[in-house]
């Protein structure tokens, strides 16, 4: 029976850090698709915007989409949680790529944010894929566990966790800062 819950528990983890993804991302929109636009090194120009609006349109309602079939529960679970798992793969391989090139760019994945992408970044989607592939592993394994019912206080206390780790993961960057030992002398 943990085998579910650890499943319930990456399930809700992952539901809930596209639903932060897709909210900061309309919420500011505008930064979003300038950090598109940094990314793809887009100039100025009025095709060029409507490249990197059209972009960015198209990778938040993915992420919507992809969502909703995680929230569906079920076959449908697995559906969205593979579809998670190929966006953190393609995301993370685009953060690599920016890492390497040492370029200076702000993604705005989850609203607005003042750190460029660093290694934090890969961290972060290192811990998503990891519950991506726990639950598609344990899934494949055990199809029942796609559909068990259970009481909605251990979906509330699953929920929870999982809101709890997905701040930790999404804000890396800023546990950082304040983990950092302050100099002596």
């Amino acid at each position: 029976m943990l085998k579910f819950y650890i499943v319930e528990f990456c399930r809700f983890y992952i539901l809930t850090v596209l639903s932060l993804g897709v909210y900061g991302k309309l919420r500011s929109f505008t930064d979003f698709r300038h950090g598109v636009e940094e990314i793809l090194n887009l100039s100025q120009g009025a095709a060029q915007s409507r490249i990197a609006k059209s972009i960015s349109g198209t990778v938040i309602i993915t992420e919507a989409v992809t969502a909703l079939l995680t929230l569906a529960g079920g076959n449908f679970s697995t559906i969205g949680i593979g579809g998670a798992t190929l966006l953190v793969i393609f995301f993370t391989v685009v953060i690599a790529r920016i890492i390497f090139q040492k370029r200076l760019i702000h993604c705005n994945c989850f609203g607005v944010s003042v750190h460029a992408i660093t290694w934090l970044d890969l961290v972060r989607n290192m811990i998503i894929l990891s519950a991506c592939s726990v639950f598609l592993v344990i899934t494949y394994r055990h199809q029942e566990y796609l559909t068990i019912q259970t009481s909605m206080l251990n979906n509330s206390i699953l929920f929870c966790l999982a809101i709890i780790l997905s701040n930790y993961t999404m804000n890396l960057k800023e546990l950082q800062f304040l983990m950092r030992r302050p100099s002596i002398g």
